[in-house]
């Protein structure tokens, strides 16, 4: 029995949060990503600003639907639809009278490895959206900043949350601790985004994550991951309606479940096409997230 991905984004009347790939998300300083992408040098349009990602870099993190997850999350029975490859629900078409939209993650376990024996960071969570108009595209970074969530059932039946070992490690980065057959399942805290009428023409989720020993220190040379991290997105009937069994919110998709290594890389999930990611990694966004 198949189970669609809008199992995720569960209680939540807020999903909401994300930073600058070179920032926190609350104006101080991340230590920049590693992506090879060469320094820019053509000047970008007005008010846009650069994202810092590569356009190989956005392709690999936007890769197609029924992409083969690097391992089993542990928890997660055989027969649910998302359980080994990322799955497509409503993609880039927003449902008939829903009007809201909030990017997610989540991280498991990977099946078999020794659970407790890794925690996970986080940092620079943040969402954005590429619409047309007109024959025009224009990416918007809609979220960003700090992140809430909570440690689910890996299966997430019965929307059965308890709280997640989460810790401030420094301003916009996190650590987290969660316990067998849960997933650490997190969202923007700034909530969900009321979408225009303008056509979608992609999204993109974006945080980077690490894995690190339970006291925090570097994991040693070789260790291998235990730990898997993805993103995806919801459609909400609107900003403020509460989860009601898959009534009120229908998934973007599923993202692909990456291992998370000892050191700082991107993870997420993408809707749009070649084109646009191009436009993204050439002319950048324009940010909604600050005054």
């Amino acid at each position: 029995m198949a189970l669609a991905s809008t199992l995720m984004c569960l209680l939540l009347a807020a999903c909401g949060g994300g930073a600058d790939p070179a920032s926190d998300g609350s104006g101080g300083s991340a230590p920049p990503a590693t992506d090879g992408t060469p320094p820019r040098t053509a000047a970008l349009p007005p008010g846009h600003v650069a994202l810092g990602l590569s356009l190989d870099r956005l392709q690999a993190l936007s890769r197609p639907f029924g992409t083969l997850h690097d391992a089993i999350p542990a928890g997660v029975p055989p027969g649910f639809d998302w359980r080994e490859r990322s799955k497509r629900d409503r993609g880039n078409v927003v449902p008939v009278g829903f009007s809201a939209f909030t990017g997610w993650a989540q991280a498991f376990w990977i099946d078999g490895a020794p659970v407790g024996s890794q925690r996970l960071e986080l940092r620079a969570t943040q969402t954005l959206l590429c619409t047309e108009s007109a024959g025009t595209r224009r990416w918007q970074r809609v979220q960003q900043g700090d992140i809430e969530g909570a440690a689910f059932r890996a299966d997430f039946a019965g929307n059965d949350n308890i709280a997640a070992e989460v810790s401030a490690v420094a301003p916009g980065q996190w650590r987290v601790g969660f316990g067998a057959g849960r997933a650490y399942h997190f969202w923007p805290r700034q909530g969900r985004i009321v979408l225009g009428s303008e056509p979608l023409c992609g999204m993109l989720m974006l945080f980077q994550a690490r894995a690190v020993a339970p006291d925090g220190r570097s994991l040693p040379p070789g260790t291998a991951a235990a730990l898997l991290a993805g993103g995806g997105g919801d459609y909400w009937l609107n900003t403020s309606a509460p989860w009601d069994s898959y009534r009120t919110n229908i998934g973007v998709g599923v993202g692909q479940l990456r291992r998370v290594g000892a050191e700082w890389d991107w993870h997420g999930m993408g809707t749009a096409d070649t084109e646009a990611l191009a436009l993204l990694a050439r002319d950048g966004y324009v940010d909604r997230t600050r005054p």
